[in-house]
Parts: structure tokens; C-alpha cells; sequence
């Protein structure tokens, strides 16, 4: 039974060191990688523009015409929509900036630490020696 037990905590802490290290590395990966909302933003502020241009003309070319203007409810929706998704687009523009390639590692892990975790990983057959040596050259590389 105490064969079994130790077997049990030893698998287990390499589940665990696994689920660390694959958690540090989506970490580091969502820091490195770079934002899709730039597109997205794009085309909110151009869809918010254009919303905001096409009632200013169509109010203007009532006015040119009748010099009456009937601002309905479709106008109102518009040119708030507009508005809004202008702010909108520009925010996320703006608050979301490409992170360097050249970013430091998940804070909190010392290289001993990531170096031991790399040796469990490669004797649990968990990744291969060609992803062994690479990890090992980028953590020692981080130096």
C-alpha cells in the first residue's frame, strides 16, 4: 500500500507540475500575443462614422430640400448607434497595445523552478526531447 500511495502522490504532482506549466505558458502566450480587437475596433469606428455621416447628410439634404426637418426615430437610432460605436472602437483601439515578442517569462517562477518542471515533464514522456531542448535553450536564454 505504501508503494501504491507514493505512486499515487508522485503521479499527482506531476499532474499538477503539467497543469502549472501549461497555465504559465497560456499566461505568458496571452501576454505575447498580439490583440485581435485592433480589426474589430476598425470597423466599429467605420460602421459608427459612416451611421453618424449618413444621418448629417440625410438631415441636411431634408433641410436643402423642404427646409423642414423630420427627425424620426430611425434618425435618433443612428446617429446615438453611431456614436457609440465610434467611442466604442476607439476605446478598445486604444486600450488594447501589441505586447513585445520579447516579453519576460511568467513572474513568479525562478529558472530552477521551470528547469525542474521541464525535467518532470520530459521523464513523464509528456514532451519530446526536441521540445526539451528548445524550452530549455529559451529558459536559459531568458538569463
Amino acid at each position: 500500500m505504501n508503494k501504491l500511495t507514493r505512486g499515487l502522490k508522485a503521479g499527482i504532482k506531476g499532474y499538477k507540475a503539467a497543469v502549472e506549466e501549461t497555465q504559465a505558458r497560456q499566461q505568458h502566450e496571452q501576454r505575447v500575443r498580439t490583440p485581435r480587437s485592433g480589426t474589430r475596433s476598425i470597423v466599429l469606428v467605420v460602421v459608427g462614422v459612416s451611421l453618424f455621416i449618413a444621418v448629417v447628410l440625410d438631415v441636411n439634404h431634408q433641410w436643402n430640400t423642404r427646409r423642414v426637418v423630420d427627425i424620426g426615430l430611425m434618425h435618433i437610432l443612428a446617429f446615438v448607434g453611431g456614436i457609440a460605436s465610434t467611442l466604442v472602437g476607439l476605446r478598445s483601439f486604444f486600450k488594447s497595445s501589441p505586447a513585445s515578442q520579447d516579453s519576460p517569462p511568467p513572474v513568479g517562477t525562478s529558472v530552477e523552478d521551470r528547469l525542474r518542471r521541464l525535467d518532470d515533464l520530459r521523464a513523464k514522456h509528456l514532451i519530446s526531447d526536441a521540445e526539451y531542448e528548445q524550452r530549455k535553450k529559451e529558459i536559459i536564454g531568458s538569463l
